[in-house]
């Protein structure tokens, strides 16, 4: 599965997704959680911007120190950032901006689920801890750190399959039974853990997956199912 990086075309892996943005900054509650969600979102959504050594002196943007996309002192003495900018794939151009029904808007129920926000008016790509609105609350509360280990749906994203370059069909039906990276590529479409060993929950799940797709749902991953997942 790839993920949007940046406001250009660039696709790349969650991993990667992560290295590309200053994993030795960003507050690793707050990137665990960012993780499972985007892995949820089954590679629509990305990271457009991160992490900012100083502030843009322009309209719209936090004053310079105050803005969650710069390094913070919380108040047990960690430093770090804890706001990205989401993009949104686009086929055929550049990344865009999602929309408000494509990300977690404060104050709706799953926001709490995954412990993140979108909470800026007018910026439905900025996305912060739940526990975090504006510069000023936060300080005024003695800048707290934010909820470790916050349960996330599943306990959070699962190992990252292997890479996989190729998406060609594999030669053969991927059905109950079968094991590896091809395995890992269809639980990764139909939302399933990860781990390469199509069993009895991956074959439920393909076949919900085809029912919702118009495909006969038998669950297995013929030529047919696997043009439709991969292209």
């Amino acid at each position: 599965m790839l993920f949007p990086s940046g406001y250009g075309t660039t696709m790349v892996s969650l991993d990667e997704l992560f290295r590309r943005h200053h994993p030795d900054k960003i507050h690793p509650e707050y990137a665990r959680r960012l993780r499972a969600w985007l892995l949820d979102r089954g590679g629509r959504i990305g990271i457009g911007g991160s992490w900012r050594a100083t502030q843009p002196a322009k309209p719209g943007f936090a004053p310079e120190g105050r803005s969650f996309h710069q390094s913070q002192v919380f108040a047990g003495g960690r430093v770090a950032f804890c706001a990205v900018d989401l993009v949104h794939v686009n086929p055929g151009g550049n990344h865009r901006s999602p929309t408000w029904a494509e990300v977690l808007k404060q104050g709706d129920a799953a926001c709490r689920v995954w412990g993140l926000h979108c909470n800026v008016d007018g910026e439905p790509w900025h996305m912060q801890p739940i526990e975090i609105d504006g510069y000023s609350g936060w300080e005024s509360r003695g800048k707290p750190d934010i909820q470790a280990n916050y349960p996330i749906p599943a306990g959070g994203p699962q190992p990252a399959p292997a890479p996989v370059l190729v998406f060609a069909y594999p030669g053969a039906p991927v059905r109950l039974g079968s094991t590896g990276d091809a395995v890992k590529l269809v639980q990764a479409v139909v939302k399933t853990t990860v781990d390469g060993n199509f069993g009895v929950v991956t074959e439920r799940k393909v076949k919900e997956w085809q029912s919702q797709n118009g495909l006969l749902a038998d669950g297995v991953v013929g030529p047919v199912t696997w043009k439709r997942m991969f292209g």
